[in-house]
Formats: C-alpha cells, sequence, structure tokens
C-alpha cells in the first residue's frame, strides 16, 4: 500500500516537508519504501557522494537489516510464509557462488573486494517530473534545480546534484516509460550475471512456476488489482516487452551502492489506491502512449 499515498514525487515532496524532515529525512523508513536515491551523472562528483569513486567498493548504509528487506520483498509476492526464509538464504547462497558480495546479507563478500554496482535507470522526458525531483543530500527538495526536467534539458555542469525517484510499480514495470541497467565492479560477478539472473529465476519458481502464482505474485506487486495492461505469461518464456513509443531522449540517473539497495523494497512493494485514483493513472498511461 505504498504507493497509494505516495504515487509520485510531487506526494513525496509534500510527505517530506510534512513528515521525513523532522524524522530521519530520507533515511526514514516509509521514505525508503518508496523512493531511490540517486546521483544525477554517471561523473557525478558530489555533493556527498561521487559515481566513479563509490562504484568500486560500494556506498551502503548500516541502519538496517538487509536480510529482513529481502525477506519482506519475497513476502509482499505472496512467496508462502513457511519458505521465506529458506528462500531468501537459499538467493545468498546463489549470490555467494557466482562471486556477489552477500556481506550485508549475511554471506560472504566478493573475493575481488570491489563490492560495489551501478543502476542507471533511464525515465522517458516526459515523466522525469512526475517521478523525480532535485534534492539536496538527505532528502530536502533543491529548489535550484527544481524542476528537474528543466535543470537535465538546460546547459548546466551536471557533474554535480543528485535527485529522489519514486519507484511506482505503475510506471518501472513497463519498459516504455522507465528502464534501468545494471553493471558490477567484480569482474566475476559481472560475466556470470546472465547464468546467475537463469538461476535466481529458477529458485523463484515458487512464484513464477504456473500462471495462478504469478498472478497472485503480481496482485501482491500491485497491490491487489492488476493494471489492465498486465499479461500472464511466463517471464521465463523469452517473451519480448512491447515497442517503445518514448519521446527522443529520457533522464538519466545512476544510483550506486546504499541507493540500490533502498530501492529493493521500493520496487516490490504495491501500489492500490482507490479505483478512482488507479482509474486515473492508467488513463494517464495510455494518454502518454498515443
Amino acid at each position: 500500500v505504498e504507493f497509494e499515498g505516495t504515487p509520485d514525487a510531487e506526494s513525496l515532496i509534500s510527505r517530506f516537508r510534512t513528515e521525513f524532515a523532522k524524522q530521519k529525512r530520507d533515511h526514514n523508513p516509509e521514505y525508503r519504501k518508496v523512493a531511490i536515491s540517486t546521483m544525477c551523472s554517471l561523473v557525478a562528483l558530489g555533493p556527498e557522494a561521487s559515481t566513479p569513486v563509490a562504484f568500486l567498493a560500494g556506498y551502503s548504509e548500516r541502519d538496517l537489516s538487509f536480510m529482513s528487506v529481502l525477506e519482506n520483498l519475497l513476502e509482499s509476492c505472496y512467496v508462502p510464509k513457511n519458505t521465506i526464509k529458506k528462500l531468501a538464504a537459499d538467493i545468498v547462497a546463489l549470490s555467494e557462488k557466482h562471486g556477489l558480495d552477500g556481506s550485508q546479507y549475511g554471506g560472504a563478500p566478493c573475493k575481488s573486494g570491489k563490492a560495489g554496482h551501478m543502476l542507471q535507470i533511464f525515465i522517458r522526458r516526459d515523466l522525469v517530473d512526475h517521478l523525480a525531483y532535485a534534492a539536496k543530500p538527505y532528502g530536502a527538495l533543491d529548489s535550484k534545480r527544481h524542476p528537474l526536467s528543466d535543470w537535465l534539458n538546460g546547459d548546466s555542469n551536471m557533474n554535480f546534484g543528485q535527485a529522489r525517484i519514486v519507484a511506482n510499480p505503475m510506471f518501472f514495470m513497463q519498459s516504455n516509460f522507465v528502464r534501468m541497467y545494471t553493471v558490477s565492479a567484480d569482474p566475476s560477478f559481472h560475466h556470470n550475471r546472465r547464468l546467475f539472473q537463469e538461476e535466481l529465476t529458477s529458485l523463484l519458481s515458487v512464484i513464477l512456476g504456473e500462471t495462478s502464482l504469478r498472478d497472485k505474485a503480481a496482485r501482491g506487486i500491485f497491490g491487489g488489482e492488476l493494471p489492465k495492461w498486465w499479461q500472464p505469461h511466463d517471464p521465463r518464456s523469452g517473451a519480448t516487452t512491447p515497442s517503445s513509443k518514448a519521446s527522443s531522449a529520457p533522464g538519466v540517473f545512476g544510483t550506486f551502492g546504499r541507493s540500490a539497495k533502498k530501492g529493493v523494497r521500493s520496487l516490490a512493494s504495491s501500489f492500490t489506491g482507490r479505483s478512482n485514483e488507479r482509474n486515473s493513472q492508467e488513463k494517464a498511461l495510455t494518454k502518454r502512449e498515443k
């Protein structure tokens, strides 16, 4: 239900001012459930963190349990409760097998010591301000770069600046609205990524193995009601995504270490909303498609 009250950047800014500003800011668990903290360039030098510097070692917070985040994600996808802990442990073991650093989850660190990852997020141009806002460290609105789309479209120095992105699955699960690409600093895991993903998908057969289970997991992600565009095809079948009708240039964001891990729960969080709100969302999506 996290995205019912915070479906977009405007609502997140409002909640920050009224709730989060005096309660841990973007470290507030409720903020982390819906938002991803990002740098605005692959070569950002700040503030607070530098993307190329932090990429190798990663950049992570220690004020939460990452294993609990993983277990909550599985629960939100309706994995049977009596299997969640074992499945989570199996996922960590699989990560270790392929060289993915599991130290934050009680597992082994990667042998190279290069535990960082880069998640690059592309948002369609006309959705940038709907889903993201220019931010100062810890999440306050950076009014000098607001609205974010104007700053990104301008002739500005892009090596300094943060943003916050609302990871609403209504948009993040449609490749013609949002696309994401990942690279890992550890060469072994980066080389093994495809095999890791194939074996992870096999592990997740408990929620992907048959249509009824996939339907139940999807309802968990979307808060009980599936959007009209959702199709129950097996994601392991190699089905292609719809062709993009995106604008010529999307907004680009780079997130790493801490930010990527913050977003894990966000991508599996549910979006409910009252029926009229959902209909408005879907009408808006259809309008943008046209």
